[in-house]
């Protein structure tokens, strides 16, 4: 199979995929080709999903030949390979069915998939149904949607070259996200493990003209981060703090990080301990923000053996290539 990967609009996700390739050559993939300074905003206008639900913008097509390497798909393809458009959530393109057709008309033997990174609710009912009639495989990464709606559950998986990765300065428990619905409960987790003496660096993205409560001196509001700057953070820290939404029943990308790099993951994620990745020594669960006193004792113990396997992108791709070659042996039964 070649895999022909369409990234989102955040920069973590364009960074995952960047170089796997070189490191894991017995995969075959191929990613989106992305447009630079004034090309990329004319070419984010021209394709915004909420503008073109309202006026269908003319010309799109101009850019359809840029938007991948078609030369080597056609290679691909004359090698009898299985080609594999596999778009993240967020891409535009994925929202496109101009798009989506062309590569159709071109490749009438590809499969289409898709895959969550987030939560679906209601207002993303539409783009749901949308994704429904027009791809072949849907993937979440949360195991609640997916027996809601009928998807294929796969975990985050993660890679990064870790030499692109800034150094950055040293705590004990690093935290990046956004304020809104979790503020109160950050500001006592911080309280708690700054009284048992740990070093918390916490930023967090406030809405604009919104008024906040005085935040603790190691909760820094921030505006954006760079997600090599955050890891940076990351490989200096021993733990990774993560607060999930309300609802969420699946995998996170604090999770994979935290197996990544090894470092000890504290979250608020009950449905953890059903992950392959979860190890009991390594992921302090908390129902209360007070369960987490005395925390500093155990975040300096060493953990044995961390399951790396569980997180690889690999694991996406295997996930793909048996859900097809399930589908093609019950079509020959």
């Amino acid at each position: 199979m070649l895999f022909v990967i369409f990234r989102n609009i955040y920069d973590y996700l364009f960074l995952l995929f960047e170089g796997f390739q070189t490191h894991n050559p017995e995969f075959e993939l191929l990613l989106d080709k992305k447009f630079d300074r004034l090309a990329g905003k004319i070419n984010a206008f021209h394709n915004s999903v909420s503008i073109n639900k309202k006026w269908n913008l003319p010309w799109k097509k101009a850019w359809y030949g840029a938007y991948a390497d078609y030369e080597k798909i056609s290679q691909a393809k004359a090698q009898g390979k299985t080609i594999v458009f596999l778009f993240f959530e967020g891409n535009r393109l994925a929202y496109q069915k101009q798009y989506l057709d062309y590569l159709k008309a071109g490749y009438p033997d590809a499969k289409f998939v898709f895959r969550f990174v987030n939560l679906i609710d209601k207002k993303d009912l539409q783009d749901f149904q949308f994704v429904c009639n027009n791809f072949d495989m849907l993937i979440s990464m949360d195991a609640g949607d997916c027996r809601k709606y009928g998807m294929c559950y796969v975990p985050n998986t993660f890679w990064i070259e870790k030499s692109r990765i800034p150094v950055m300065p040293e705590s004990d428990v690093i935290f990046l996200g956004n304020g809104k619905g979790r503020l109160a409960e950050l500001i006592r987790v911080y309280q708690i493990l700054d009284r048992d003496g740990m070093d918390c660096r916490f930023f967090v993205r406030m809405e604009n003209n919104c008024r906040h409560p005085v935040l603790p001196e190691g909760i820094h509001p921030v505006q954006s981060m760079s997600y090599l700057q955050y890891l940076g953070y990351v490989q200096n820290s021993k733990c990774i703090l993560e607060i999930v939404a309300d609802g969420q029943k699946g995998s996170t990308l604090r999770a994979a990080e935290s197996v990544f790099f090894e470092k000890r993951l504290i979250t608020n994620n009950v449905y953890m301990k059903n992950e392959s990745y979860y190890r009991e020594d390594a992921m302090q669960i908390y129902s209360q923000p007070e369960d987490l006193r005395g925390f500093s004792k155990l975040a300096g113990k060493p953990v044995d053996c961390w399951p790396k396997h569980t997180i690889g992108h690999e694991q996406l791709f295997s996930a793909v290539r048996n859900y097809f070659n399930k589908a093609k042996d019950y079509i020959g039964k």
